[in-house]
């Protein structure tokens, strides 16, 4: 839009009513927006469902027993933010009126004619496997949206970091149950240990279907030799899906009556509960058996670059991602929604331990009384950091140069200040906006994560 236009626009734009968010405001509650995927947990033990009664749409009440899987705070169109007590009004529309206010100088100067915060906040609930996908990069991104604008909204790349949250999940897979809260899918496992795999399981290399493909891998392991069988057998898995369910079949009746203490025992209770959740679905293969599992204990994290494939299996989580909506599926959804080719082609196939994927955690140097972590992905668009207030705690953080979103996740008694501007008691779930370039206090007792821009040099 050109610097002619806009201010055309704002001037054709109705003004804005006094809804105790004053334009020139410096904190105020906004609303996120829930989606409930099949794959989300139930309204009973969704943590979404139950932070999203305070932050999610007005008068939003969790149905029993309904899926509710993500709480989105950010300002892209799939899931905008709007404002706490207007909520038909999008917090991208406040912004438009003075984008250098709300989002900050050196945002708008790096990112020129933006109104949106440049990242999405989200909270997932998590109860069986995620769409095994990867995220495009922004060439990739662009050529997509150009392409087919309407299933890839945007021009955007969407590395992301998940944050484990919540309670032990069942992990039988070799993990502690009572510290594991978090497991998924990330990346492709050592070489050796998807050669040793391919070896030991004939369902498997039968699955693959290409003996050529497989006697290359087996001689040279490399990352173009792995992209051959992987797409041997993600290919047949759509060309020949009936053949896939029959491997699945043989391999899980064969591994029922198989020893716990067989070498494979973690990868064959993995495709045994994933195939309860996608029956013969040929990731019940391609996850467990080529790629890392990650388990992650309450406040650890990893970090997962465009390109890189993944599949979140169960947890609660914070997850912040730069601003985009786009995905490559592979497996664990309908055909007819699979990017197989694309997703294919895109994904870097490079090897790597499970170590490579966590993101450490690092005190906040703007935190005044060290309450307060951070965990910095390698990008611009943002970090997100974790106070954590002891009874009657106060913490305090100096001013962030991008916008910042923060929430309540634990407590019920959160008040938050900026130069004299309070917020008394927001509760659980509560969502808060605040502006750049202001230092911001809370007091109380419980836990608020915030997601804002990265080091803007």
């Amino acid at each position: 839009m050109s610097d002619v236009v806009k201010p055309i626009i704002a001037a054709l734009a109705p003004p804005i009513p006094d809804l105790g968010e004053p334009e020139s405001g410096k904190l105020f509650r906004i609303r996120g927006q829930v989606h409930d995927y099949g794959w989300g947990k139930p309204s009973s033990s969704s943590l979404v469902a139950a932070l999203a009664i305070e932050g999610g749409e007005e008068n939003f009440k969790p149905k029993p027993q309904h899926p509710y899987a993500e709480l989105w705070m950010g300002t892209h169109a799939c899931g905008p933010l709007t404002l706490y007590s207007a909520p038909s009004r999008k917090l991208s529309d406040v912004f438009a009126a003075d984008p250098e206010y709300w989002l900050g100088h050196v945002l708008v100067e790096k990112w020129p004619g933006t109104c949106d915060i440049p990242f999405i906040f989200k909270i997932l609930s998590i109860a069986k496997a995620l769409p095994l996908q990867a995220h495009p990069d922004k060439q990739l991104g662009t050529q997509l949206h150009k392409t087919d604008p309407y299933e890839f909204v945007d021009e955007n790349h969407k590395p992301e970091i998940a944050v484990a949250l919540g309670t032990p999940v069942s992990d039988a897979f070799g993990g502690d149950p009572n510290m594991t809260t978090f497991t998924g899918f990330v990346g492709f496992a050592p070489l050796n240990a998807i050669s040793g795999a391919l070896s030991a399981v004939p369902e498997l290399a039968q699955a693959v279907g290409d003996e050529r493909a497989l006697n290359e891998f087996f001689s040279s392991p490399s990352k173009v030799t792995l992209k051959r069988i992987f797409s041997a057998l993600l290919v047949r898995g759509k060309d020949f899906p009936d053949d896939i369910k029959r491997s699945v079949d043989q391999l899980l009746a064969r591994i029922s009556a198989s020893s716990n203490d067989d070498p494979l025992a973690m990868q064959f209770a993995l495709a045994k509960r994933i195939n309860e959740q996608y029956a013969g679905d040929v990731g019940v293969l391609a996850a467990p058996f080529f790629m890392n599992l990650i388990r992650l204990k309450k406040g650890e994290a990893i970090y997962i670059g465009a390109d890189e494939a993944h599949a979140y299996l169960e947890g609660d989580i914070v997850e912040c991602m730069a601003i985009s909506d786009n995905v490559l599926n592979a497996a664990f959804v309908p055909h007819e929604q699979r990017h197989l080719r694309t997703f294919l082609d895109t994904v870097t196939y490079t090897s790597r331990e499970q170590s490579h994927w966590i993101l450490p955690v690092a005190p906040l140097e703007r935190s005044v009384r060290g309450k307060t972590t951070k965990f910095s992905p390698p990008l611009e668009e943002f970090e997100v950091l974790h106070t954590v207030l002891d009874q009657s705690g106060t913490e305090t953080i100096r001013a962030a140069r991008g916008p910042t979103v923060a929430i309540v996740v634990e407590g019920c008694g959160i008040t938050f200040e900026v130069e004299g501007e309070r917020l008394e008691t927001i509760p659980r779930g509560g969502v808060v906006f605040v502006v750049p370039g202001k230092e911001v206090t809370v007091e109380g007792e419980g836990e608020v994560w915030w997601a804002t821009t990265h080091d803007l040099a």
